[in-house]
């Protein structure tokens, strides 16, 4: 285990700290949320716009939908905007993060109206730069929703896949 993160560290090119960076990038993976009474899968995807207002922090912004078939054989389809700021640890080519991000999400169950509520979500993962201006990952991220009822979930959990174009500016 040593020997394997060692070379990973020593092979890896040198990766200076960036500031005033824009990343576009897209996601889309797996999805559990917990409703009243059932914890449905799904899937999902989004779009995240990212800028580093210093070396360690960015700024975020977040848009996602995800999908999933409840157990009376209606679907739940959630749609959502959050912003907030990452911590970033940018000194290598592995750029680890986690934030804390506020905002809402619009639920809609089949035959059932809009139900928009305020949500908390805390993203976490990884990115490698594959070049300088790409970089791949995967993200976690756990939404809590602050004022939850009978027809949304009370949270989500998400595993995703992400890719990012990434400029200095």
């Amino acid at each position: 285990m040593f020997v394997s993160c060692a070379a990973v560290t020593l092979l890896s090119g040198a990766a200076e700290a960036q500031e005033k960076q824009l990343r576009v990038g897209g996601q889309f993976g797996y999805a559990s949320a917990t409703f009243i009474d059932q914890d449905p899968d799904g899937y999902g995807g989004g779009l995240f716009f990212s800028y580093g207002i210093s070396d360690a922090f960015n700024l975020r912004l977040q848009l996602d939908v995800t999908n999933f078939s409840l157990l009376d054989g209606r679907y739940a389809l959630l749609w959502n905007v959050s912003g907030g700021a990452e911590y970033v640890i940018d000194i290598l080519d592995w750029v680890p993060y986690v934030g804390l991000m506020a905002g809402a999400v619009d639920t809609l169950v089949e035959s059932e109206p809009h139900n928009p509520l305020p949500v908390i979500e805390i993203p976490f993962g990884v990115g490698y730069r594959v070049l300088d201006n790409l970089t791949i990952g995967i993200e976690g991220r756990y939404r809590m929703f602050l004022a939850p009822n009978a027809a949304s979930p009370s949270n989500n959990l998400f595993a995703f896949g992400t890719a990012a174009f990434v400029w200095d500016m």
